[in-house]
């Protein structure tokens, strides 16, 4: 659920689509963390301290469903490169009188790759202009984030390392227009 913008290229040629462009993404992050007696406890941020920036490049096929609606699967891989490195981000907190945590989360490849695979739903609201409305899954391929966790737990302490590959779901909505026809 984190934000990602920038100038998509569609190039098609017969029904045929490749699909890319230059993406800013940034990638919420998480941690849940399971405690004895079989509590879950967790976090998850929507404004991300991880901004990477995006070149996709996927391969899609035009399925025309109506003569106002087609649908465009798609798959291939994204690059991203991170804008840094290092440590991102601290916190603590707790929940309750029983459990108390603190953490240290840390961007730890600049360069990595995902594999893609998703669908855009295509309608033609006026004329040439198609309102897109779709949806990717992405693999993550290399670790994006490391998270070092300590928390405590009826006075008993636990520590971990938590790594992410930044794999999740992508939701787009967006105006297509041709440049040439």
């Amino acid at each position: 659920m984190a934000g990602t913008y920038g100038i998509p290229v569609v190039i098609k040629k017969n029904r045929w689509e490749l699909h890319t462009g230059f993406y800013g993404n940034d990638l919420s992050q998480s941690y849940y963390f399971n405690v004895p007696g079989g509590a879950t406890f967790g976090e998850r941020s929507f404004s991300s301290d991880i901004s990477t920036y995006k070149i996709p490049f996927r391969i899609g096929r035009t399925l025309v469903w109506t003569n106002r609606a087609s649908l465009s699967p798609q798959i291939g891989f994204s690059w991203l490169t991170s804008q840094r490195t290092g440590l991102t981000g601290t916190g603590s907190g707790s929940y309750g009188s029983a459990v108390e945590y603190s953490f240290e989360t840390h961007a730890i490849n600049k360069n990595k790759f995902m594999a893609e695979a998703g669908i855009d739903l295509n309608i033609s609201v006026f004329r040439t202009l198609i309102l897109s409305l779709g949806t990717q899954y992405s693999l993550g391929l290399q670790s994006v984030e490391r998270i070092d966790l300590t928390y405590q737990v009826n006075n008993q302490i636990y520590e971990g390392m938590v790594y992410s590959k930044g794999t999740g779901w992508k939701f787009n909505i967006g105006l297509k227009f041709p440049f040439i026809n």
